[in-house]
């Protein structure tokens, strides 16, 4: 038996909602591991799109549940804030692009995120507020293509929220410790529940991951299953390769 790529097509729209939606927004922000923002507009509408009641007041609870932050390949998503924490501590062990763009400019990282912790230390600014306390040239170097936002939402500790006009920039302690290979368990199965059916390469692109050829993952039953690039899905709470392709 094999499964067509028409096939594949029509079960990732349906996992993703966008065939019929039976969820809340709170849901859709949990299950798809955030919603990519890179233009918040589009965000937005990706986020509508897959509700079951997208009613005028379904923005208020994308401002009230969800937050902005930068998060796998470095860009921009709608979280809730547990998945957003959790895939800050996957992602730290992994240095993003800032560290290495920054330094070869001369700056010291480590430093100027504790300068920023200290303007924000008092509560939230808006990015216009902010921008006010580097200057225009500083704000250039530090924050372009997201610069330091991106460094510090890597690690768990800067997000943004919507407000009226502007977007306020919020600071938090970076989150706990957590046991990484079970966390990494979580968050593939959460993947190919939404995303799949899908390769474990795709979910190596999907958590800015380097593209393996044939690394062993142990999955929620314990058992070893080895990467290919054949696609998985999720059934009954462990992950097993589909039917082959045509």
């Amino acid at each position: 038996m094999t499964i067509t790529a028409q096939e594949i097509l029509a079960q990732r729209l349906y996992h993703q909602a966008l065939l019929e939606s039976k969820l809340t927004g709170a849901e859709v922000l949990a299950k798809s591991l955030g919603i990519q923002s890179q233009y918040v507009t589009h965000g937005i509408y990706n986020y509508f799109n897959r509700l079951a009641d997208p009613k005028a007041d379904s923005y208020e609870d994308l401002t009230e549940q969800g937050i902005l932050a930068w998060g796998q390949r470095g860009t921009y998503h709608f979280y809730d804030r547990p998945t957003w924490e959790a895939l800050s501590l996957l992602l730290s062990e992994t240095v993003s692009w800032p560290w290495h763009h920054l330094a070869e400019q001369g700056v010291e990282v480590a430093a100027q995120l504790e300068r920023l912790a200290g303007y924000l230390a008092d509560g939230p600014l808006t990015r216009e507020a902010l921008k006010e306390r580097y200057g225009q040239e500083e704000w250039r170097q530090l924050f372009r293509w997201g610069g330091l936002f991106l460094a510090a939402s890597r690690q768990g500790q800067l997000y943004q929220t919507l407000s009226q006009g502007d977007r306020q920039v919020h600071w938090q302690p970076a989150p706990e410790g957590q046991d990484l290979q079970l966390l990494k368990h979580q968050l593939l199965a959460s993947y190919f529940s939404f995303y799949g059916p899908a390769t474990l390469a795709d979910a190596a692109h999907f958590f800015g991951c380097p593209r393996p050829s044939s690394v062993r993952w142990t999955c929620l039953t314990g058992q070893v299953v080895v990467m290919t690039s054949r696609p998985f899905i999720m059934k009954a709470g462990r992950m097993r390769p589909s039917c082959r392709l045509s």
